[in-house]
């Protein structure tokens, strides 16, 4: 039998890549996928990967010292109350990146407002509506 190594397993190299890319903020994609650090469940759906296997690769990572988890609220949709409620997950951060990537979220953080306001004025323009 040949010893062929399984795809998708915690060591698989290709996979702890994508993984590690994945957790690198950009703050390109911000708007998109939002600021690190990212859940387990934001990171399996931006990455299209299990949720379940995507934590074992990433606690793999952890012991390996190549990422570093923290417990955080973050905003989740509750159908229910239909809107968004704080619930505490387990979040990760890229080791290496990390300290940009904080400054990075910070930054972007800091300029949402003015971002919103350019938002608001490309959808409706400088129209007054008559009082």
């Amino acid at each position: 039998m040949t010893d062929t190594p399984k795809r998708g397993r915690p060591r698989d190299p290709d996979k702890l890549a994508l993984i590690l890319a994945g957790l690198s903020g950009d703050p390109d994609m911000f708007c998109e996928y939002g600021t690190p650090p990212y859940s387990v469940a934001h990171l399996a759906q931006r990455l299209n990967m299990d949720p379940s296997n995507l934590r074992v690769s990433l606690l793999a990572l952890e012991r390996d010292g190549l990422v570093i988890r923290e417990l955080r609220a973050i905003p989740v949709w509750n159908a229910i109350a239909q809107n968004d409620r704080d619930r505490v997950c387990l979040c990760f951060w890229h080791a290496e990146t990390m300290v940009r990537d904080q400054a990075a979220a910070d930054n972007w953080r800091a300029g949402s407002s003015v971002r919103s306001e350019n938002a608001f004025a490309s959808i409706f323009g400088n129209h007054n509506t008559p009082a």
